[in-house]
């Protein structure tokens, strides 16, 4: 029966650590919805801005001559050793369009830059959603399944709308605890885009 007890202690320890566990990288992120010439979102641009810590040790492996900025031969090279290997975990992103899930494939247009001494990563995803005189939720949901990484919205101009012809809209975000994850302890912050034609 001892044994068993201690058995059982152990497992409730390592149950506790892995749910007190924090994560290590902190990412900021907004959105931007493109629309194309006839009204219709063409995609989604994508900002991460990374903490402090994280920031410098990126500037330090990639920011060669020190001058504070990356050129396009650093970013390009931020790229393909600092933001490729994401394609195995749909770049942390998921769009939702009236409740059909799509995982993010492909991404264009990478660029990393620096501001305030922070990381920033800028990227293009490709994917057309007709908009139409019935309204469409388009819900953005940012998040790293292994909590290693956490992602929250900015506070102000969460979503921006680039080119959308006065097209009727909503804008809001939400805890949503539809999509827990990490032993069901943590969920997303949802960004969503309630859009309609007026006619």
């Amino acid at each position: 029966m001892k044994i068993k007890n201690y058995l059982l202690l152990i497992v409730l320890l390592i149950v506790f650590h892995k749910i007190e566990a924090h994560p290590h990288v902190f990412i900021n992120t907004s959105i931007t919805f493109v629309f194309d010439m006839d009204g219709n979102i063409s995609g989604v641009k994508s900002k991460w801005v990374f903490d402090e810590n994280f920031s410098a040790t990126i500037k330090l492996d990639y920011d060669k001559n020190n001058d504070g900025q990356f050129s396009k031969e650093e970013s390009d090279t931020v790229e393909s050793e600092a933001f490729d290997n994401l394609k195995d975990v749909h770049y942390f992103t998921s769009i939702i369009v009236d409740g059909e899930k799509h995982l993010v494939e492909k991404v264009d247009d990478f660029r990393a830059s620096i501001t305030d001494n922070k990381i920033v990563y800028e990227f293009f995803i490709p994917f057309h959603i007709n908009v139409e005189t019935i309204s469409k939720k388009i819900k953005i949901l940012i998040y790293d399944e292994s909590y290693y990484i956490d992602v929250e919205p900015v506070m102000e101009n969460y979503i921006r709308l680039e080119n959308d012809f006065n097209l009727e809209n909503t804008i809001s975000k939400y805890d949503d605890i539809t999509n827990k994850y990490y032993f069901d302890q943590i969920f997303p912050v949802a960004m969503v885009l309630d859009i309609k034609r007026m006619w």
